[in-house]
């Protein structure tokens, strides 16, 4: 029990009058026995201990399954539900009790160090107690000096709806109103309130969602308090030595110099199905990484590349992946290589070469990642190729063609000598000093024949344009001869009984006639 309320000094019990507030709980619990000692110590005959020790599973109990056990199991109690929230933060005060998670209460196993602490002078101030305890236990956050308190309340039944309804696959918002509902006299903003706190438990990453149900992210206090030293160490060591960088590929970031592993991990934790914006994926950045005071406008360029790159859609919210195809899997061959060899000495320094003779940060390769993690020495099929891509970024790209477009990306890799195909199964390209000869003088070859052809193809063009003008003046030429012949018909009338002689005679006269005609244009 609690040492304030009872000492075993008469002070104490002077003190205790003047609250003028009776304490059921303390008095169910074994008033004949002496009190706890100074040293903060629980009895083990007291309500709550005994109560708190049956509910706890290693977690500690809640307010409201402490309640309903004294009610259940102590009915002569006659507990008050605000009484009882006083006498445990009274425990708390005293060391009796700790706070896990802002809801749960366990008992604190005394040490010499916190018996030390409780052996300080306390000061003999009451603790205040409201006189008149509300008659209902609206557990809505309020915007009074208590707003925080009742707001953790509030939390912890949200926490306690979904950790009841949760069979494996999380609650959805509908139940865990409906479980609060039945469970607890809440007021009509609950919907809002539980989509707030939601919202709040997502972006914390307390909470994760799947679809549209919710489920609690198992944290245990060690990784909790490792994960919050390295933060607020990240955060100050960031405002001692933050500098201006010009671009994205100045500054060293954890996925080594792959700017956009950043973006991507923001963007696929945030998203839900319409995107996530600058400013969140900004933000999610800068609570993990350390990073430069200009890197908002790195950002922003970032995103407008893999943009214009296919790589990223930006939507009416904010930005969202593209699901993979064999276009923007073409373009990410750069760093794919270079994720290949960071396990490869021998290998790193030529792509490192590479990539700094470019200029231009290398592109992530699925494809190249999943031959190279899963490849045993016989190259890997179409189908592990996919499955490989499916578990990589954890989702489920079902496509009608989905076949058809990674077996285009093959290819074309086969093509361009990324990939060598053996049989069904596809191995990265073992490219020697040897090798790479035989490749460029294949190329010199090929790029050789495709000058001949060219050549060979303007000399049939201009054959072709030039008969096709000789032909045109044969054309007109047969023209002019018919009009001729009209004419002379139209002057001379010749019957239809002419001789050859005479039709020898009837051509030569119609030639000296055109032939004046052309000399002199005025005759008729």
């Amino acid at each position: 029990m609690d040492r304030a309320a009872n000492s075993s000094s008469d002070d104490d019990d002077s003190s205790s009058e003047n609250r003028h507030v009776d304490d059921p709980v303390r008095e169910a619990a074994a008033p004949d026995h002496p009190s706890s000692s100074s040293s903060g110590e629980a009895r083990d005959d007291d309500t709550v201990i005994i109560t708190i020790r049956t509910l706890n599973d290693g977690n500690g109990a809640d307010i409201d399954e402490i309640y309903e056990y004294i009610q259940d199991n102590y009915p002569v109690a006659q507990c008050d539900r605000h009484l009882l929230e006083v006498e445990l933060n009274e425990r708390v005060h005293h060391n009796e009790l700790e706070i896990v998670d802002g809801i749960r209460y366990k008992i604190v196993h005394v040490t010499s160090e916190n018996t030390h602490e409780t052996t300080e002078t306390e000061s003999e101030e009451p603790i205040a107690v409201p006189a008149d305890p509300p008659n209902t236990s609206s557990d809505l956050p309020s915007s009074s000096s208590s707003g925080e308190r009742e707001r953790k309340r509030f939390d912890g039944k949200v926490l306690k709806a979904i950790r009841t309804l949760n069979h494996g696959n999380g609650a959805d918002i509908d139940e865990i109103c409906d479980y609060l509902l039945g469970s607890y006299n809440l007021g009509p903003e609950l919907r809002k309130l539980v989509e707030e706190y939601l919202g709040l438990g997502v972006s914390d990453n307390q909470l994760e969602m799947v679809e549209n149900r919710y489920k609690i992210v198992h944290v245990t206090s060690e990784n909790t308090r490792e994960t919050r030293e390295t933060e607020s160490k990240s955060v100050s060591d960031s405002d001692d030595q933050k500098v201006p960088a010009t671009s994205s590929s100045d500054y060293a970031l954890p996925y080594g110099d792959m700017p956009e592993a950043m973006v991507t991990e923001a963007i696929s934790t945030m998203d839900y199905g319409i995107g996530v914006n600058i400013d969140e994926i900004y933000e999610y950045i800068e609570n993990r990484y350390k990073i430069p005071t200009d890197y908002m406008k790195i950002l922003e360029d970032e995103l407008n590349k893999r943009v214009s790159e296919n790589e990223l859609e930006k939507g009416e919210y904010g930005y969202k992946i593209l699901d993979v195809t064999s276009d923007n899997m073409d373009e990410a061959q750069s760093q794919a290589v270079a994720v290949a060899d960071q396990n490869d000495p021998a290998k790193s320094s030529s792509s490192s070469d590479a990539t700094t003779s470019s200029g231009n940060t290398p592109y992530y390769d699925p494809v190249i990642d999943a031959i190279s993690t899963i490849n045993d020495g016989n190259g890997v099929d179409i189908e592990g190729i996919y499955q490989f891509i499916q578990e990589r970024f954890k989702r489920n790209v079902v496509r009608p063609n989905h076949r058809q477009l990674l077996e285009e990306g093959l290819q074309k890799r086969v093509s361009q000598c990324i990939l060598e195909k053996v049989e069904t199964h596809y191995k990265i390209l073992d490219i020697t000093p040897e090798k790479l000869d035989e490749i460029n003088e294949a190329a010199a070859k090929a790029v050789a024949v495709s000058d001949r052809k060219d050549v060979e193809a303007k000399e049939a063009y201009e054959a072709a344009d030039r008969a096709k003008k000789v032909l045109e003046e044969n054309e007109l030429v047969l023209q002019a001869a018919k009009e001729a012949l009209d004419r002379c018909n139209n002057v001379f009338h010749l019957p239809n009984s002419t001789s050859s002689s005479s039709l020898t005679l009837f051509f030569f006269l119609s030639c000296r006639y055109q032939r004046r005609l052309a000399r002199f244009p005025c005759l008729p």
